[in-house]
């Protein structure tokens, strides 16, 4: 059992590794490139694996964000597990983070740039290896939500008709209004959206979707940012809310994923559970808790 710090040259067979945990068909190279080395909170000696004859057996992906340290990704591959693994790939990434100040580690989602809003409560080996670890958890569940693109009500003709009666616009952003778009979701919002939004820039067409009152941006949809065919953020200002716009402008992503052949669309770490189920039908496809561990105990004890 040998433990390596992962190159890019490695990330291909790192891929198929996750798909071989958990198989998403939109994910790429580029993708965990982006989750990876192209996150500048990863130090590539906080991205880790172990090989075992021969070939890659586990993984870890760490980070360090705001002076704490988080767990982006973890998994042993089902040939290779109750080898010790995972406690080596633990064993190394805390005593790193641990030589670099950290005090506390987080196993789950910190946006940007994430996998998952935390780990699967189907992942009853996941959570019972973390927990005999010292990591404990608050038990609040975050989820994610999936909709049947074939199904769901994405017509927006009444809505945008009904809104521009109201001096409201609806459409979609232009590549040269992104940033002013990215701007407005953390003057309103937060930094993690504003990274995120600003991703748009990237795509054609333009994943990004405004609402206007008159020359003010008062809302936004973005989607493809945080995964393929997946939606989020969005935002709506307060004092413009309950009006349909969140709304309209959700049924307008999700058109443009099913519109390019998508059948299914996911909504990643959602809020207003609720909202997503009336307006699309949206049901919840995965429950997550996130778990933390105190370095500084952990080293007294």
């Amino acid at each position: 059992m040998k433990l390596i710090e992962i190159k890019p040259a490695d990330l291909p067979a790192i891929l198929a590794i996750l798909q071989e945990i958990d198989y998403d068909p939109h994910r790429d190279v580029a993708w965990l490139r982006d989750h990876t080395f192209n996150d500048p909170t990863c130090s590539p000696d906080l991205l880790l694996m172990v090989e075992t004859e021969g070939e890659i057996a586990g993984l870890c992906f760490g980070c360090i964000r705001d002076q704490q340290g988080v767990i982006k990704l973890f998994g042993v591959r089902d040939r290779r597990r109750r080898m010790g693994i995972a406690t080596a790939l633990f064993n190394a990434i805390e005593e790193r983070m641990k030589q670099r100040g950290v005090a506390q580690i987080i196993v789950g989602a910190v946006a940007p740039n994430y996998f998952f809003p935390g780990v699967d409560l189907m992942r009853t080996d996941a959570i019972s290896f973390l927990m005999d670890r010292g990591y404990a958890s608050d038990r609040q569940t975050r989820v994610d939500m999936q909709v049947d693109l074939l199904r769901a009500p994405l017509d927006t003709t009444e809505a945008v008709t009904r809104l521009a009666q109201q001096g409201i616009t609806i459409r979609r952003a232009q590549p040269d209004e992104v940033e002013q778009v990215a701007a407005f979701a953390q003057d309103h919002f937060s930094p993690a959206w504003q990274q995120e939004t600003v991703e748009a820039v990237h795509y054609q067409p333009t994943p990004l979707f405004i609402a206007l009152d008159g020359e003010r941006i008062v809302a936004f949809a973005v989607y493809d940012v945080t995964g393929a065919a997946r939606f989020g953020p969005t935002g709506t200002l307060p004092e413009y809310r309950r009006r349909g716009i969140g709304q309209a402008l959700l049924r307008l992503c999700l058109r443009d994923i099913r519109d390019r052949g998508e059948s299914v669309a996911d909504i990643g770490w959602v809020g207003p559970i609720g909202f997503y189920a009336r307006a699309v039908g949206a049901e919840i496809c995965r429950a997550f808790w996130v778990f933390t561990k105190s370095l500084t105990e952990s080293a007294s004890n």
